[in-house]
């Protein structure tokens, strides 16, 4: 708990000390990234883009293109890339990162890229391994359910796979490439530091492109506080527009109606914080609880979850696909990758229990084909005065940046070096909403004290390790040890 004034001399002090172990320590994580030179392309590689986008059954956005050469321009350069590239829901990032991907592999290396989950990285090799095939590019898969782990395993290790798309499983040590040059991570925020360096080590030079489907508060505060370079998608393609209505759990009996009335038009995605009964007293918003009820009030009904197996999840996706299931009952699971066009009603249960980001993230499963969406946040009474103002913010608002700005405001920003993503924990003294002006004085310094002595070995860089050690920043302190 704080004794002194958030304005009092000896408070900025403190947040100035904290701010400075945190830019002291990134400035080493990001020289430790940059001291190689990168690897050299072909500089032009715009026949092969091309005939990619003539395999899209869609025409690319003007921010698709512009953030396409700014990040095949980042490659380009000398130095190693590490850039994040973040855009709102549905704004087509993964396409602007496979023709980046393709720009290397046009110059003979290899691409990864490393997805948190398992349903993400079969949607996303379905959607690469048609057309890279068609343009004589070997795409390869592995996950923890792949069968031919030791085939694909070989492939990379003697260059016959020029991209691989991969969850954790790509983090094994036995996991060896021939020539890795480029590294893309989805949903970036999801992994820590020491995850970027361990696939980054598969590699000689390799560049990084982070990618971010909305700006969380992590992402945001990464940003601002000059970790990373940046590009930014701010347009989608979908010119529709997705409707965000507040309903109470009392008015569950109208909004299953009004559900019942749309469901003939659009397939529906019910969100539950849960998946079974809790010991909470009047809890009816787990999987379990409502597929009981909602099963007798709908003819095709299906659910999803984290405990199911990977087949079981992809046998219910593509049944609700095909229109097998009309509503599906499910966790946040679905809160990234699922891109069902005619899904044009989402309603998440217990909104209160969730997110302004990760609300805006699940409201994007919807509105992604060409009729407007609705979203409907269900959340129980009575309601504090801080999440009725979180759920106003986001009925108000549907640009993610606004949304993430005012959801680092209200949570933190988190552990910007770990994995954790909300919270207060990296920071105790400083506080983005007052001392932000500390920030570039202290990056300034910190580049400087770099400079003068990358090693920390002097008299003060000696002070400044203990710094590091009072803030938490052992990972830093390790890059240093390391060299």
């Amino acid at each position: 708990e704080k004794i002194l004034d958030d304005k009092s001399i000896s408070m900025l002090r403190l947040a100035y000390d904290e701010i400075l172990a945190n830019q002291l320590s990134l400035t080493i994580i990001r020289k430790s990234i940059n001291n190689e030179k990168s690897n050299k392309y072909k500089p032009d590689s715009k026949k092969i883009i091309n005939n990619f986008k003539k395999l899209l059954d869609y025409k690319l956005t003007n921010d698709q293109d512009f953030n396409t050469s700014e990040v095949i321009s980042d490659l380009n350069s000398s130095s190693k890339m590490l850039r994040l590239l973040h855009g709102d829901v549905g704004s087509g990032k993964t396409v602007v990162a496979i023709m980046s991907a393709l720009h290397v592999i046009n110059s003979g290396y290899q691409v990864a890229i490393l997805v948190p989950t398992e349903i993400l990285a079969n949607q996303h090799f379905d959607f690469v391994n048609d057309k890279l095939i068609k343009l004589k590019y070997k795409t390869c898969l592995l996950t923890a359910s792949t069968n031919n782990k030791n085939l694909i395993k070989t492939k990379l290790a003697n260059g016959e796979c020029d991209l691989i798309i991969g969850t954790h499983s790509l983090l094994q040590d036995s996991i060896k490439f021939k020539n890795l040059s480029y590294v893309i991570i989805d949903e970036q925020h999801r992994f820590g530091v020491g995850q970027r360096l361990n696939i980054r080590n598969k590699g000689n030079k390799v560049d990084m492109l982070l990618l971010s489907a909305t700006p969380i508060p992590r992402t945001m505060l990464l940003a601002t506080l000059g970790d990373i370079k940046t590009s930014t998608i701010k347009k989608r393609p979908y010119k529709n527009k997705i409707k965000t209505i507040l309903k109470s759990d009392k008015n569950i009996t109208e909004v299953i109606k009004f559900i019942k009335n749309k469901i003939y038009q659009s397939k529906v995605f019910w969100i539950c914080p849960l998946i079974e009964d809790s010991d909470e007293k009047n809890n009816n918003s787990s999987v379990e609880k409502r597929y009981k009820v909602l099963k007798r009030a709908f003819k095709n009904v299906g659910f999803l979850h984290g405990k199911l197996n990977i087949d079981e999840k992809n046998k219910v996706l593509e049944d609700f696909k095909v229109g097998k299931i009309m509503l599906l009952i499910s966790t946040v699971v679905i809160e990234v990758g699922i891109d069902i066009p005619d899904a044009n009603i989402i309603l998440i249960d217990h909104a209160d229990r969730f997110g302004l980001a990760q609300i805006h993230q699940l409201r994007g499963r919807v509105g992604r084909g060409n009729k407007d969406a609705i979203c409907i946040l269900l959340y129980k009474d009575p309601l504090t005065e801080i999440a009725k103002e979180r759920l106003k913010t986001i009925k108000e608002s549907s640009n993610g940046f606004e949304l993430a700005e005012r959801d680092l405001m209200m949570r933190g920003g988190g552990e910007i070096l770990g994995k954790n993503q909300y919270g207060f924990e990296n920071f105790i003294f400083f506080d983005i909403s007052i001392h932000k002006f500390l920030i570039d004085m202290a990056s300034k310094e910190a580049e400087k004290i770099i400079n003068e002595d990358p090693c920390l070995e002097k008299k003060r860089g000696k002070a400044l390790i203990e710094l590091l050690y009072l803030f938490k920043k052992d990972k830093a302190v390790d890059l240093i040890s390391a060299g």
